[in-house]
């Protein structure tokens, strides 16, 4: 079967193509993951639907390299090291003992890439960001007399097109910009390009593919049916449970999750996004140093540490996490009012992180609008005919 996706020469003909694979890949007794239409952010929702990411604050516990395997840098989560290593011993004594080999451009079984910090990409996604929104916001600069007006212009601009290019750490983990391998559950043993499904067909339809899928499903691994290349930790699998449960047997394995090996997004955003905003403030001042009425300076304008206050960062944060969900501006306005009582009432309490309390406010508000759309996401079978209302 030729898979052409990648390579098409029109857009309809590219549909089609994406389409084919996307409904044809499909062999009896292998389990895949579809990371594009069924699950495309697994591994990175806790049970509560709260975005979470891997833990490196303490890499000692949380990642692993694949000694004597490969590169000292590729790193995964211990317990998918040790499946892994499970798997590569299984499927060589397939290779040493039959007429089988390896799948084409997986001869080595050798990890090449593994876990991604998330720090690393959403810093560097964000500079380029608050570089192009300056660029922008230089146009309306005559316009621009107050900080309000700045703030609310900027807020403007993102939600342009938030729900492409997210701001926020959460929206960033949950959008198609950041790489799956930040939840620390992926290898991959391969470096191919992800858009060409003539690349993926080749793997998929050589004869030895059916072997090694099955030998990573035994092992507790799904195989990336976007990514053939790429192993994805099952954690409903039984052996991957089991290996959790050594860390903590008197508890679920979500809870050890949770516990051990991850962070949530929702407690940085407020900090994420205030920085955001001032970064972009201060470096417009930069650039537009006074205010002026009529071709006279007016005043000098302020750096953003004289404006900023807890509430402008909460409001703030609260309108960029809705637009990147699709909640309406409105909505969101009358929600804020509730976000404000509980900082007033227990921020005091939270002497490390005032911020906290109204953190988990906006944390609740959009949580539920996250578990509806991935409730909606369920509905989806990767191997039948999708339309846009599937998603809405």
């Amino acid at each position: 079967m030729d898979f052409k996706g990648g390579n098409s020469t029109s857009t309809r003909s590219s549909f089609i193509d994406r389409k084919k694979y996307k409904e044809e890949v499909k062999i009896e007794g292998v389990d895949f993951i579809d990371t594009w239409y069924e699950k495309p952010n697994y591994g990175l929702l806790n049970s509560k639907f709260e975005p979470v990411y891997l833990n490196v604050q303490d890499a000692g516990l949380t990642l692993r390299n694949f000694e004597g395997v490969t590169d000292l840098s590729v790193r995964a989560l211990p317990f998918v090291v040790k499946a892994f290593d499970v798997f590569r011993s299984a499927y060589n004594d397939v290779v040493d003992n039959t007429r089988l080999s390896y799948p084409k451009f997986l001869e080595s079984l050798a990890p090449v890439k593994a876990h991604i910090n998330l720090d690393s990409v959403y810093e560097s996604y964000i500079d380029s960001y608050i570089t192009q929104t300056l660029e922008l916001l230089q146009e309306s600069a005559a316009e621009l007399k107050t900080f309000d007006q700045v703030m609310e212009k900027t807020l403007e601009l993102f939600e342009l097109n938030i729900k492409d290019f997210p701001v926020s750490r959460s929206g960033f983990l949950l959008s198609d910009i950041c790489p799956a391998n930040v939840s620390g559950l992926c290898i991959e043993l391969a470096n191919l390009s992800y858009s060409e499904d003539s690349i993926k067909g080749e793997i998929i339809q050589s004869k030895d593919f059916q072997c090694f899928a099955e030998n990573a499903n035994a092992a507790g691994f799904y195989v990336d049916k976007n990514a053939p290349w790429r192993l994805i930790a099952n954690l409903e699998s039984d052996i991957m449970k089991e290996e959790i449960k050594k860390y903590q047997n008197n508890t679920t394995v979500e809870n050890t999750l949770d516990r051990l090996f991850r962070m949530k997004t929702q407690y940085q955003d407020i900090y994420d996004v205030a920085n955001i905003f001032s970064i972009i403030h201060d470096r417009f001042v930069e650039a537009n140093p006074y205010i002026y009425k009529d071709g006279v300076i007016v005043k000098p304008r302020k750096i953003s540490g004289d404006l900023f206050t807890e509430k402008t960062w909460i409001r703030l944060t609260l309108m960029v996490r809705s637009a990147e969900l699709g909640i309406s501006r409105t909505e969101a306005e009358e929600y804020l009012p509730h976000v404000e009582f509980v900082h007033d009432m227990l921020s005091s309490r939270y002497t490390e992180n005032k911020l906290k309390p109204a953190a988990g406010e906006i944390s609740i508000f959009c949580t539920e609008r996250i578990r509806q759309i991935y409730e909606s996401r369920g509905t989806i079978d990767s191997y039948k005919k999708t339309t846009i209302k599937d998603y809405l």
